[in-house]
């Protein structure tokens, strides 16, 4: 068992989501009781409770240098900040079948560490799943140190000739890069651990492998039974078209998570008093990094007060646990506190008046019991009305504490809704993305891409081609060579379409065109007759957006090249219903659904009908659906009224006359019998208020399309000057 106490704040708090934006510059924010920042993360920043967030199907985004990415089903999307996902299904787990060994075992060390033992012959851990990105450029890191054997090396992709793969050397802290075209480094982390990455662009295979090497990188070189080496964590990324010095920040996968929930809702029943009289309350203050958050105050009783952290299920018998939480004396002459873990292992320390981060780890758990955290506070020490507070309990399986991890009443993994993907608002170089570069979270209804083959033009689906060849060789929108089409025009008037058979509606076509060559005139149709001359919105530098959108049936999509030797690149065409184009849906030989995004917090604690207020900012694509609230009742976008109007499910009132901008920063107030509205600091005309607002919960962008940030809920109604200051 080891046990440890860290003094003073922890820089990087994971559940703090980002900085304060303009709003709490302007207004005292004491009284807020939710903020959502929503520019690289679902999570609160105040307010109680975890986001419920859910798109069944995954979607693609633009990051913040402008190349196009997947999203895997149930990863948010924050326009402009930058994405790191890990690859792997397991990053640590090495004992999970998808890491497979060649002549080779594999053994858990019980401290976060794998040992690769060869049984003679060439041995090898590798990956069984298909994970790297075919045409991208990939970045592996495997965090390494020596066992018996010194030469390590990683494979990713076709980066293997004649056997030799890139390959460390501990004895002489040295990397060889055999293979041309990657390339090795090595950073270490301490006496004896290294890490080493590869960074291998366009690879053509997906095989990710760790490898016990030759002294030459050789893997095919026969090693004696016994020899091992030993792995602590492994990351792949898809670096496309950042800088070959770029090593993304390490993002877990598949690794034991915090296992307490409501761990920053102090007011939830999971935080119990045990043991004594005693009280707790939920208290907004200041943390540990500084940042204002929710805390649970404990006031001593009569006899020995405890507070216990409940988790939400049981720990399994014979497992290694570890666990934390922050704890600062308020008043009181007491200085020591007690911190048990599952009746494993307990620890007195002491506890001054500065956050102390007080720690247990490598505890052998020996019985099942529900998973839970024990602060006592002894009356030999403390005496009735001493103060204490407590904040950020952590909990997780393990020899190790890993990173802090917030949850709610379920598990919000890093922000962004998945596990193994995380959102930062720094640039490559770790400087600070400049705050209007931060769209927010993107909010999208369900959308059909009803074209098939969207990126390849040359295929069959695209069965007119008159005077045009079309050839699957630019590089598109993600940055990978040969995954857009060129279309060059043989002779004038060259046509290419793609009919499709669908009942009459309102649809809209797009494409991202580029110019390649020549300087005619270039059209886009989506009924194959009629064509719309793009010409003067493209240009031969960058990817252009081009859309129509008109009521019909039967609509046949393409392009015509009016000038003979004339070429475009063209990437993700799409069809689909509505008005206003999408974010790409990439199809092959099936329409693809991108289901609707929908992001939730909870009412309770969060929200008061008696008065309050709400804001946000939005950038729509169409100025339809709620702002925050529902999409029917809160605060709601209109295409008048300078964008904003409000609805309680029997009265409405209107922000400001005037048609909206492509951005607006809306906010509206409620309490005794009226509700108003302000749009880009004016005020619209007040409304009747009945009382209600009929929130089950508080939903961002209901059925909206478009970005969001800012989100924010204050328990009071503002005054007119209030409103206007937020909303200027």
């Amino acid at each position: 068992m080891t046990i440890t106490r860290d003094a003073g704040s922890e820089k990087g708090v994971s559940w703090v989501a980002s900085s304060e934006s303009s709003i709490h510059n302007v207004l005292n924010t004491s009284s807020c009781l939710l903020h959502a920042p929503l520019q690289a993360s679902l999570l609160l920043s105040r307010g109680t409770g975890s986001p419920t967030f859910t798109r069944a199907t995954k979607s693609w985004g633009f990051n913040e240098l402008g190349y196009l990415k997947e999203l895997s089903s149930g990863c948010a999307f924050f326009g402009g900040a930058r994405l790191v996902r890990n690859l792997f299904s397991k990053s640590e787990l090495f004992s999970a079948a998808t890491w497979s060994t060649s002549a080779a075992t594999k053994t858990d060390n019980g401290n976060g560490s794998y040992t690769v033992t060869g049984t003679g012959g060439t041995y090898s851990l590798g990956i069984n799943e298909h994970v790297a990105i075919v045409g991208a450029t990939m970045c592996a890191t495997v965090r390494f140190s020596k066992g018996n054997h010194r030469y390590v090396g990683i494979r990713v992709g076709q980066y293997i000739t004649a056997d030799k793969i890139p390959f460390y050397d501990f004895d002489t802290d040295t990397v060889s890069n055999i293979i041309p075209g990657a390339t090795l480094s090595r950073t270490i982390v301490s006496p004896g651990v290294v890490d080493l990455t590869i960074l291998a662009p366009g690879v053509t295979v997906s095989t990710v492998q760790i490898w016990g090497t030759a002294s030459d990188g050789n893997v095919s070189t026969s090693k004696a039974a016994g020899q091992t080496f030993i792995i602590w964590r492994a990351q792949l990324v898809d670096v496309t078209g950042y800088n070959a010095s770029y090593v993304p920040e390490y993002v877990s996968v598949g690794v034991s998570r915090n296992e307490i929930i409501n761990t920053e809702d102090p007011s939830n029943a999971s935080w119990t008093m045990i043991g004594g009289i005693g009280t707790k309350t939920a208290v907004i203050t200041d943390g540990p990094d500084g940042n204002q958050i929710n805390v649970c105050r404990v006031t001593v009783g009569v006899s020995t007060t405890g507070l216990r952290i409940q988790g939400s299920g049981t720990v399994t018998s014979g497992a290694k646990i570890s666990g934390a939480i922050w704890v600062r004396k308020i008043s009181g002459s007491g200085t020591q506190i007690t911190l048990d873990l599952n009746d494993a292992g307990s620890a007195v320390f002491d506890t001054t008046a500065v956050w102390q981060k007080i720690q247990l780890a490598d505890i052998s758990h020996a019985s099942a019991s529900v998973k839970f955290i024990d602060i006592t506070i002894s009356t030999a020490t403390w005496t009735t009305g001493d103060i204490i507070e407590v904040c950020y309990p952590q909990y997780n399986y393990g020899s190790t504490l890993n990173d802090y991890t917030v949850v709610g009443g379920s598990y919000v993994y890093d922000g962004a809704g998945i596990d193994g993907a995380k959102y930062f608002e720094t640039d490559w170089q770790g400087a600070p993305i400049p705050a209007a570069n931060l769209l927010g979270f993107r909010r999208e209804a369900s959308a059909t891409n009803n074209l098939l083959h969207s990126r390849d033009l040359s295929n069959a689906a695209w069965s007119t081609k008159t005077n045009i060849t079309a050839a699957k060789t630019a590089t598109g929108l993600d940055g990978i060579a040969n995954t857009a089409t060129t279309l060059t025009a043989t002779a004038a008037d060259a046509i290419i379409l793609q009919p499709i058979t669908l009942a009459s509606a309102a649809r809209c076509a797009s494409a991202y065109v580029k110019r390649r060559t020549g300087t005619g005139t270039i059209s886009f149709t989506q009924d194959g007759t009629n064509w719309t001359d793009i010409t003067a919105q493209i240009n031969s530098s960058t990817w252009s957006i081009v859309q129509i959108t008109s009521t019909l049936a039967n609509p046949s999509v393409g392009f015509k090249i009016s000038t003979s030797g004339d070429a475009i690149d063209v990437d993700c065409v799409q069809n689909e219903a509505g008005s206003v184009a999408t974010s790409p849906i990439v199809t092959t030989t099936a329409t693809v659904t991108r289901n609707s995004d929908s992001l939730t917090y909870q009412t309770a604690s969060n929200w008061s009908d008696t008065a309050g207020t709400a804001f946000v900012e939005v950038a729509p694509l169409a100025y339809s659906g709620g702002a925050i609230g529902s999409a029917t009742n809160g605060l709601l976008l209109s295409t008048s009224n300078s964008g904003a109007t409000a609805y309680d499910g029997t009265n409405s009132a209107n922000g400001p006359s005037g048609t909206p901008g492509s951005s607006e920063k809306l906010a509206f107030r409620w309490g005794g019998s009226a509700m108003t509205v302000s749009s880009g600091g004016v005020i619209g005309t007040p409304g009747t208020y009945d009382g209600g607002m009929g929130l089950s919960s508080i939903e961002v962008g209901s059925s909206a399309a478009g970005f969001f940030k800012n989100a924010a809920i204050y328990n009071y109604a503002m005054t007119d000057a209030e409103l206007r200051a937020v909303t200027a």
